[in-house]
């Protein structure tokens, strides 16, 4: 059984609480986009099998970058 079968809705706490410690610590949270979520489970897949963070750490990261594009994107509109 691979983590993301067994998380059985624990992901939610998790990006919830991943979100409250970065903005404990003042960065700006991540948001998993609906069309990335694939690509979210196989960076857990991937920590599951081999216990390194690479690849997820490197999906957040794009994340980040994706989730702020959009936000600065609907400021922009606004304006």
């Amino acid at each position: 059984m691979t983590f993301v079968q067994s998380c059985d809705g624990n992901g939610r706490t998790g990006r919830l609480l991943m979100n409250y410690l970065l903005l404990l610590l003042d960065h700006p949270p991540v948001i998993i986009h609906a069309e990335d979520r694939r690509a979210y489970y196989n960076a857990l897949e991937q920590f599951d099998s081999d216990q390194k963070l690479d690849s997820l750490v490197d999906f957040l990261k794009s994340q980040t970058v994706k989730t702020w594009q959009a936000r600065f994107e609907r400021g922009r509109n606004r304006t």
